[in-house]
């Protein structure tokens, strides 16, 4: 267990991949990264003949970053290793809202890079996958109810994500494919959502995915793969149900974007960058058996971050059950004056993943607009405005109203 630092990891991976984006802070940063190999094999397509030669044990990594005596940030991701790919699947990203001056994003890029370097392998492709979709909380229960969490709308979270794995395409050697696609909407609709394109950009983002390619007309079940709690998923299970397992990749992919779960008002993302890797290292993850890392994960996923003493709670029952060899520490370097020097970023969510419901914008939302907001780094809470005694005009507030009934 961890309570002592004689056989903590080696903190020089961590420190390498996240010093220069975390705050400097009297104390470091605690990075838990721990993993888990499924006994139980799955088929990641339906491409073999036979299941068992398709059948892959995926790898589930756990990353949970720890400032002071609370969680602040975790990324779970599944590794899928097959004949002749390497896919990483980001199933859950979340935070909890406790830690002030966390740049998010970039945490996140970090984040994932090093995993996809870690478990990438010399000569064969890797391909990174993400369903974006908002939702309040995924790795930490009740976080929401912080306050000082900000939690992203649908289309606020794409264009977060876009900029999140946009540091993630260095780490493939070009020509690699980066694509978003997002149901129900056009080319440029889509492409409106990418960050500006810097000019030393050797793979940029464009419409589309990764798994058709050039095998388009080939059927889906056989190049698409199956995750889980992933739409395309059950749209693929549906395909098999309805004998249609001849439908083509282009096929599956124009009739996603009419599924329930897309015509409802939600909008998802979906993101995929495939390539070969420019280089290889491992990661210090402590291996765990599955039900060490299911005691572990529970732990987590089980606990109340509504409060930080709830958090705090959380954290230390978490921090006596992982082992000492999946602690790393990681001091801070990113000068807390450095946020006013640079040119200001979009708010940081703190979750990162699934289901808001768009709807039309009333005359109450436009009041609503009409305030200045003050906007402050990811985690930190928002002053209300001095000027709040001052009411709309009267007017303002009955057609407000009168909208609100309509």
């Amino acid at each position: 267990m961890a309570n002592g630092c004689a056989d903590m990891a080696d903190d020089s991976f961590w420190s390498e991949c996240l010093a220069d984006v975390l705050p400097a802070a009297d104390a470091p940063y605690r990075i838990n990264h721990v993993r888990s190999r499924a006994s139980k094999a799955v088929q990641l397509t339906r491409a073999a003949a036979k299941a068992d030669e398709d059948a892959v044990h995926p790898t589930t990594h756990l990353v949970v970053l720890t400032a002071g005596d609370v969680h602040v940030y975790a990324l779970e991701a599944l590794v899928y290793d097959n004949r002749d790919c390497t896919t990483v699947f980001v199933a859950k990203a979340d935070s909890t809202g406790y830690g002030a001056g966390l740049r998010l994003a970039e945490v996140t890029a970090r984040v994932v890079r090093a995993l996809v370097e870690a478990v990438s392998r010399p000569g064969l492709d890797t391909r990174v996958c993400l369903f974006a979709r908002a939702q309040a909380q995924y790795l930490f229960p009740n976080s929401a109810k912080n306050k000082a969490k900000h939690v992203l709308g649908d289309r606020q979270l794409i264009r977060w994500w876009a900029r999140a794995l946009t540091p993630v395409l260095a780490a493939f050697e070009p020509p690699a494919a980066a694509r978003l696609m997002i149901p129900g909407e056009s080319g440029p609709e889509v492409r409106a959502f990418f960050p500006p394109r810097p000019a030393d950009a050797r793979t940029w983002w464009d419409e589309g995915e990764i798994f058709g390619g050039q095998a388009a007309a080939a059927p889906a079940l056989q190049c698409v793969p199956f995750f889980p709690d992933d739409p395309k998923s059950r749209f693929l299970e549906s395909l098999i149900a309805e004998h249609r397992a001849q439908t083509s990749a282009r096929q599956f992919f124009l009739e996603l974007e009419t599924r329930q779960e897309f015509r409802l008002g939600f909008v998802v993302g979906l993101f995929g960058v495939a390539g070969r890797v420019v280089r290889t290292r491992p990661a210090p993850a402590a291996p765990l058996d599955e039900r060490a890392f299911a005691r572990l994960h529970e732990c987590m996923t089980t606990s109340d971050y509504a409060t930080r003493a709830g958090a705090a709670n959380a954290t230390a029952e978490f921090a006596a059950a992982v082992p000492a060899a999946a602690v790393a520490e990681v001091r801070g370097r990113r000068p807390a004056t450095q946020a006013a020097a640079t040119a200001p970023a979009p708010a940081e969510p703190t979750v990162l993943g699934a289901g808001l419901v768009r709807r039309k914008p009333t005359a109450v939302d436009d009041l609503v607009r009409r305030k200045p907001v003050n906007t402050l780094d990811a985690g930190l809470v928002r002053r209300k405005d001095k000027d709040k005694a001052h009411p709309p005009p009267a007017a303002d507030v009955k057609d407000a109203k009168r909208a609100r009934n309509v």
